[in-house]
């Protein structure tokens, strides 16, 4: 009776050990494919976007900043997500600098005073 009872849980589990492996491949081959490169360049944008509201807000943004984030848009549309990717480089990088000058203009003095 015992070997029996030991037959059957042993096919049993075998059995829920093939039809679990069966449903992992498939869920594994429903998945879509990430585009790595599509996430960077977005991610990227919207880290630029959000630099150049900071320096926006500081008042001091760079007038060339719009044209390139809007570039960035267009490339990231037409799939070109290494020069997306550079673009939005550029307009973090106005962004730093502006937020340097609203720094330095806080401490600016006539040099004859200091």
């Amino acid at each position: 009776m015992n070997k029996e009872i030991l037959k059957v849980a042993s096919v049993s589990m075998t059995m829920m050990f093939l039809a679990g492996c069966g449903v992992a491949d498939v869920k594994q081959n429903e998945m879509p494919a990430v585009d790595t490169k599509k996430l960077s360049a977005e991610q990227a944008l919207s880290d630029a976007k959000a630099g150049n509201k900071k320096a926006a807000a500081a008042g001091f943004d760079w007038n060339v900043t719009y044209k390139l984030i809007k570039k960035s848009q267009e490339l990231l549309a037409a799939g070109k997500y290494d020069d997306s990717i550079e673009a939005s480089k550029t307009v973090q990088a106005y962004a730093v600098i502006g937020l340097e000058q609203e720094k330095a203009s806080k401490e600016a003095a006539p040099r004859y005073i200091k």
